[in-house]
This record gives C-alpha cells, sequence and structure tokens, in this order.
C-alpha cells in the first residue's frame, strides 16, 4: 500500500511540474509574440501617420494600425500645413520609451518619442507671396512637431491596434539634416607598370658578300702566314751557280 502511495505521490508532483513548465513556457511565447506584434504596430502605425499628412494621402489606410474611434478624434494629420507643400520624402524616428504587454491581456500601453529628422520638400512658386518670390530662395515646409506620446494598445478580433494617442510633453525641434546628393563613382586609377629596359648586346659588324673584293672586279692578294709545326726542320735551298763553259781563243 506504501508503495502505491509513493508512486501516486511521485507522478503527480512530476506531471505537476511539467504542467508549471508548459504554463511558463505558453506565457514566454504569446508575450513574445505579442510584444513583437505591438513593437511593428506601433513603429508602422505612426510613421504612416506621418506619412499622410505630408503626402496627403488617403486616411483608410491608417485602419491597419489604428481603430476608426481614434481617427475620428485625431485631427493631427488632418491640420492641412503641408496641403500647398511638394513633399519628396522624410526621415522618420521613433524611440520606445516603455511597453508594458501581459501574455493573458487584451490591452496594452507604450510611451514612445517621435521627431522628423528632416523633410525633403517645397512650397511651389504658385503659392509664394510677393516677398518668398523675390528672395529667389528654396521655401522648406514646416517641421513636424515632436513630441513624447503615450500609447494605448487594444486587441481587436485577434489583432491589436491603436485605441489612444495622448500627447504627453513637447520636445525641442531637432536640427534638420541637409539632404546631400550621392556623390558618383570615381574610380581609383590604377598604376601603369614600367618596363625594365634589356642590356644592350655589343654586335660586331658582319661582311656581306657584296663587299667583297671579287665583287668589285679588283683582285687583292692577301699572305697569310703558315704554321709550321713544332719539331718540323724548315728546309731552306740556296741557289746553285750556274757553270758554263769558256770560250776557246
Amino acid at each position: 500500500m506504501q508503495a502505491v502511495l509513493r508512486l501516486l505521490t511521485f507522478v503527480t508532483r512530476k506531471a505537476i511540474i511539467l504542467s508549471l513548465a508548459a504554463a511558463l513556457l505558453t506565457c514566454a511565447f504569446l508575450g513574445a509574440s505579442n510584444y513583437a506584434n505591438i513593437y511593428m504596430i506601433i513603429k508602422d502605425g505612426m510613421e504612416a501617420r506621418v506619412g499622410v499628412a505630408l503626402h496627403r494621402r488617403d486616411a483608410e489606410d491608417l485602419l491597419k494600425y489604428f481603430t476608426k474611434a481614434q481617427l475620428s478624434a485625431d485631427t493631427s494629420y488632418r491640420d492641412g500645413r503641408y496641403d500647398n507643400y511638394v513633399i519628396r520624402g522624410f526621415d522618420h524616428r521613433l524611440e520606445f520609451v516603455s511597453l508594458y504587454c501581459w501574455p493573458w491581456a487584451s490591452t496594452a500601453s507604450a510611451t514612445v518619442d517621435e521627431w522628423v529628422r528632416s523633410i525633403d520638400g517645397e512650397l511651389p512658386t504658385a503659392y509664394q507671396n510677393v516677398v518668398q518670390l523675390a528672395s529667389k530662395e528654396k521655401i522648406p515646409p514646416p517641421a513636424w512637431p515632436a513630441g513624447r506620446y503615450e500609447l494605448l494598445m487594444r486587441l481587436q478580433n485577434g489583432q491589436w491596434r491603436i485605441a489612444s494617442v495622448k500627447l504627453l510633453e513637447r520636445m525641442p525641434q531637432p536640427t534638420p539634416t541637409p539632404v546631400r546628393p550621392t556623390p558618383a563613382f570615381i574610380p581609383t586609377p590604377s598604376p601603369t607598370p614600367t618596363r625594365t629596359p634589356a642590356p644592350l648586346r655589343s654586335v660586331t659588324p658582319s661582311v656581306s658578300p657584296s663587299a667583297s673584293p671579287k665583287a668589285s672586279g679588283k683582285a687583292t692578294a692577301t699572305a697569310r702566314p703558315t704554321a709550321t709545326p713544332r719539331g718540323t726542320a724548315v728546309r731552306t735551298s740556296t741557289p746553285r751557280p750556274t757553270v758554263g763553259r769558256t770560250p776557246q781563243p
């Protein structure tokens, strides 16, 4: 009987431990998934909010990030300050201060700092006044107001949406970064290899056959010394006197 009780106790203890481990893993997975989804929704949604205001796009694109109630209450992207400007691009920045999200909750909160570093655009001459036309300078668009916001997220139909955007404080405007053109690529000239001159060779002039005496028709006798081998006696011939008969008287 005691053996059966010990076995039941062991099995129950292991089951509780495994259940707790599975619950912790599930909570960690759900928390990480919610954190990643909320992070991307806030980052892309706030940038799209600025893009709608600058490029005068349709606000229906914001329904992927905001609730209808929030879009109806938000007037920052519908004030019309950029309606007369030609905007080619902007540099949006967003920094998270805090983000709280429980794995089992359907709401979350975050605090972010938002600012636009630079806006590439200008005011067309058709909308410039007399003073602006006389200056003949480029009229840049006004800076986007920077600030710290508190955002409330809500889970609707399995998807996170921004339900509230509350301004906490205004931040000083950052120094605009000028847009510099991309420099053209200039290849680096490679050094030209130098050739080492070959050493000079002494050339002995050769006598062509056409320059020989026979070709010119002139006979020239050239005495060549005869080499006498060693140990050979050289015989010299002495002319003998001629003996003639004496005529008799």
